[in-house]
């Protein structure tokens, strides 16, 4: 995982607890997280790379043309409504 580019969309019970996972595990890359909740963007924007507020749900997904899923590593999208 070392040097990677990886982009966590959605930031619930999974998506929260991933970047420390990834952390551990040796992760020197670029880690950005997308969620539309600011108090959990708040909670780990200290701990990743980039934090970012945006909605993405409802047929929103268009806006993740801005950050360029296909540009990263892997990528994981998980969103509840």
């Amino acid at each position: 995982m070392a040097n990677e580019k990886i982009m966590i969309i959605g930031l619930g019970q999974f998506g929260m607890s991933l970047p420390e996972s990834l952390l551990r595990e040796g992760l020197s890359g670029d880690l950005l997280v997308i969620d539309r909740n600011e108090e959990r963007i708040r909670l780990i924007r200290d701990r990743v790379q980039n934090a970012i507020i945006l909605d993405v749900t409802n047929g929103k997904q268009y806006l993740l043309i801005f950050y360029n899923p296909q540009d990263n590593d892997r990528y994981i999208y998980k969103i509840y409504r």
